[in-house]
């Protein structure tokens, strides 16, 4: 009975666990709700695994900024695991960042149950529930758990990979070490570090059967060694289950070999280099020289590429790339051997410091707006510092917690095979148990650690877990998201240390327990002294949240936050960049540019500022103006799509085709799979009357990126200008089909039809366009037109009147009206507006032949051959 309310009070502080963990997730999630970066994710890795998980469950692939980063048709440049997570997450709830973050914290409390399980299997029940409540409450797990970030995910498949090969401590399975592998796969395609460990947990499996058939085995020792082969070989064959597909994949599209993913010699050099600061800010040193970029994101990989092919005077394969970075930074260490051990020390300072260190936000700030995670306690540096005074406390068989788990073992109470042990039946021998000095094949670790055991086998897989883990980065760079993979060990240890403590207070051992707990506050001091200056930057904050708030279309509270972080940094480039967006977007043009000149000479070679500076200038009319900062900004070394697409429009514009030409033909050589770029050059050509060449140039545009408006709309224009109607009408219906609000494809398709002599259909979509815009007044002109055509003439001079109201500089309107007047029989009201119209096209032929025909109906046969000579028509 005693047992079973022992057993009972367990589920019941478990249940206790989870709800507070529940409920500290629940406010945070209710909290983030009214952030703007919730549905509109704007930290870069947040934003990049967001479309390219849209891709994968949709098919539809996203062309942001005109920058495609090719995912579909290259080898991976990163792990596809966390994107296929959210892909199919999106599959069966629709794009939907809630259900995403609802899973991503069901993942957290999963940990917290895998946690429980693995540390009462351990060293009992105290064990189990310590390391649960610090799983629940760690804030940065809830933290990231709301984050569009893998973390969550190699959390919960790194307590799996714990539990599941500490089942192997005394029980080998070839089943359980199937499912370790699989479980370090799937974990590899999110994250490939964990290859590192993979060889390591094999030798450990080894080891620990090796360990227990020369233990008191003699009789089955030839069993287990065998048992040794097939545990190991079943982890093998896991391991390499999920990734297959991911290699087979690479082949297949990019026919060469990538195990996983091709980044690694990129992260290398980021991490490795004379400017390097150990943090992972993405700076590669020859980024400007290859792209003309001064910084850069996943998206611009292909042109990263492109710079490493041309420098290297040849095409190479992701895997070639990488290789060139990988050699600069062997080039690097050779050459700078005590620069990098020095950076390498303050990245070992950096991965175990007390800062939590995030490229994409600034963690300090995120963690004090929020009351969740500011009025939680339970951060890394106290469970670090619990880890560590853990695996003291684990080795020593005076411990008070593996005293009391040997007890269990003597009475048959362990948790683990408990009635087993009882009866007699289990494969261990009872006596040797009772005796405590059983090595440990009962079943799980906790009987061979909690009866002495000289060596204990899950105290050793967590310390190896967290060496090796951390060795996978010690050469890459550092961010908090790197070292949470780990944390789970971490907690495990540290739940040994707190039990410990309990127990020592609780048995009144007062030396101990101020040995135990002293030793805990005093690592946690000396772990919390930052070794390596760094402040939370909080001009990075406000920029951040800025920029959160601009995404979301909430410029007015965008404004402040950039004017905040620029109040604390006033030359930081970037900021004044974005808070030139923010205002052009709010129509403040001048102080927009002013804003942009200001990041230009905080930044000479700011090469976007030049590109956008060009196209607010353009809209204010000011086009010289605007020509010489795009060119200026080229010269420069921008190598923007905008850049060259703008100049190019700007010079049609202005009649410079021969210019206008050069520009787009110069951006094509260095952007060809640019959709927008042909389009530049195709309208050039029309401009020019090379009808034929701005055709393949817009059917180019369209082949490389069907979803793009202006090349199907322009390519219509074209095809009806070659007479082609049938196919200017496929294009619009297909634009309409994917854009279904783009009033102008279907102004184009209404013109179309009506040309066609589809009269009622181009009604109908003239009079949606209408109800859409009816500001425009060409449609009201053109719905005229065909009002007249079908004979509906009263109708049709109200359109007219509505057009000539909204642009009483619209000449067409005179020429529509005094057709009009003809079929109202008002034929003196049509000469007056046929003689309009003319004053302002004096050469239209076919107005002034129809002028003729009527002034020949109305017996003024003088008067027609008078206007038949003044526009020269025979």
């Amino acid at each position: 009975m005693e047992k079973g309310v022992k057993r009972r009070d367990e589920w019941i502080w478990l249940a206790a666990v989870l709800l507070s963990g529940l409920v500290l997730r629940a406010s945070y999630l209710i909290e983030l709700t009214g952030e703007p970066d919730f549905a509109h994710p704007t930290a870069i890795d947040s934003d990049y695994h967001d479309e390219w998980a849209v891709g994968l469950a949709t098919g539809v692939w996203s062309d942001r900024l005109q920058t495609d980063p090719h995912i579909k048709d290259t080898a991976y440049f990163r792990p596809p695991g966390y994107a296929y997570f959210l892909a199919g997450v999106y599959a069966l709830f629709g794009h939907s960042y809630l259900a995403a973050r609802l899973i991503q914290m069901l993942f957290g409390l999963g940990t917290v149950v895998v946690l429980w399980r693995l540390g009462r299997s351990w060293l009992g029940p105290p064990v189990g529930l310590a390391a649960a409540a610090l799983a629940a409450t760690f804030w940065p797990f809830i933290y990231y758990e709301a984050e569009l970030h893998e973390v969550s995910l190699l959390v919960l498949l790194a307590g799996a990979i714990l539990l599941v090969l500490a089942r192997q401590v005394g029980r080998p399975s070839v089943l359980a070490g199937l499912a370790a592998g699989v479980l370090i796969g799937l974990f590899a395609i999110v994250r490939p570090n964990i290859l590192l460990f993979a060889p390591v947990g094999m030798a450990w499996c080894w080891w620990n059967l090796k360990k227990a058939t020369g233990n008191g085995q003699q009789a089955s020792g030839r069993r287990t060694r065998g048992a040794r082969f097939d545990v190991v070989a079943g982890l093998v064959v896991g391991a390499v289950l999920p990734i297959i597909p991911v290699t087979v994949r690479n082949f297949a599209v990019a026919r060469e070999f990538v195990l996983i993913s091709s980044n690694a010699g990129m992260q290398l050099r980021i991490g490795n280099n004379i400017d390097a600061t150990g943090l992972a800010d993405g700076y590669l040193p020859e980024l400007e020289e290859l792209t003309g970029l001064d910084g850069w994101t996943t998206y611009d990989i292909p042109r990263i590429h492109r710079g490493v092919e041309r420098e290297a005077g040849r095409e190479m394969t992701a895997s070639q790339v990488s290789h060139y970075f990988t050699s600069r930074t062997w080039d690097y260490i050779r050459n700078h051997p005590l620069d990098w051990l020095a950076l390498t020390g303050r990245k070992f300072l950096f991965f175990w410091g007390p800062m939590e260190l995030d490229s994409n936000k600034e963690l300090h700030y995120a963690r004090q707006e929020s009351i969740v995670l500011r009025c939680d306690p339970v951060g890394f540096t106290p469970i670090l510092a619990g880890a560590i005074v853990g695996i003291v406390l684990a080795w020593r068989r005076r411990n008070p917690v593996l005293q009391d788990a040997c007890g269990e073992v003597r009475r048959g109470t362990h948790p683990t095979d408990r009635e087993e042990v009882r009866q007699g039946t289990h494969p261990a021998d009872r006596e040797e148990v009772r005796r405590g000095v059983h090595p440990g094949q009962i079943g799980s670790s906790a009987q061979a650690e909690a009866c002495g055991s000289p060596v204990a086998p899950t105290t050793v897989l967590l310390v190896l877990f967290v060496l090796f883990y951390w060795l996978s980065f010690a050469l890459f760079s550092v961010t908090t998201r790197y070292r949470l993979p780990l944390v789970p060990a971490l907690i495990l240890l540290c739940a040994v240390a707190g039990v410990a403590v309990w127990k020592q207070a609780a048995q009144s051992r007062k030396g101990a327990f101020f040995a135990t707990a002293g030793a805990w506050a005093l690592l946690g001091l000396i772990l919390s002294i930052r070794f390596v200056p760094y402040e939370p930057d909080l001009a990075k904050w406000h920029y951040f949240r800025g920029a959160a708030y601009e995404r979301a279309g909430e410029l007015e509270r965008a404004l402040p936050r950039y004017l905040q972080s620029l109040d604390i940094d006033p030359d930081n480039p970037r900021t004044h960049f974005s808070l030139a967006g923010v205002l052009a977007r709010l129509g403040h043009p001048e102080e927009a540019l002013a804003e942009w000149r200001e990041a230009v000479r905080l930044k000479p070679d700011y090469l976007d500022a030049y590109v956008n500076m060009g196209t607010v200038l353009a809209g204010l009319g000011r086009e010289g103006e605007a020509i010489d900062v795009l060119r200026k900004g080229i010269a420069k070394g921008s190598r923007s799509v905008a850049a060259y697409g703008n100049l190019a429009s700007l010079l049609a514009s202005r009649g410079e085709l021969d210019e206008a030409r050069k520009a787009a033909t110069t951006g094509l050589a260095v952007h060809p799979e640019s959709a927008l770029l042909c389009v530049a050059l195709g309208q050039v050509e029309a401009r020019s009357g090379n009808l034929e060449s701005a055709r393949e140039q817009l059917e180019q545009a369209v082949g490389i990126d069907p979803q793009l408006p202006q090349a199907r709309l322009n390519l219509g224009l074209v095809y009806k200008e070659l007479g082609r109607t049938g196919d200017a009408i496929e294009q619009y219906t297909t634009l309409l089909e994917q854009s279904p609000d783009d009033v102008f494809a279907r102004h184009n398709l209404a013109v179309a039809l009506a040309e066609r002599g589809d009269l009622p259909a181009a009604v109908e979509q003239f009079r949606e366009v209408i109800k859409r815009r009816p500001d425009l007044a060409l449609t009201h002109a053109e719905l005229a037109a065909a009002l007249i055509r079908e004979r509906t003439y009263a109708e049709a001079l109200d359109e007219l009147k509505e057009a000539r109201r909204l642009n009483p500089e619209l000449a067409r309107t005179y020429l529509y009206q005094a057709r009009c007047l003809i079929g109202l029989g008002r034929l003196a009201e049509a000469k007056t507006a046929f003689e309009s119209y003319l004053a302002r096209n004096p050469g239209d032929a076919q107005a002034a032949r129809e002028l003729a025909d009527l002034a020949e109906r109305m017996g003024e046969t003088e008067g027609a051959a008078e206007v038949q000579a003044d526009t020269g028509d025979s």
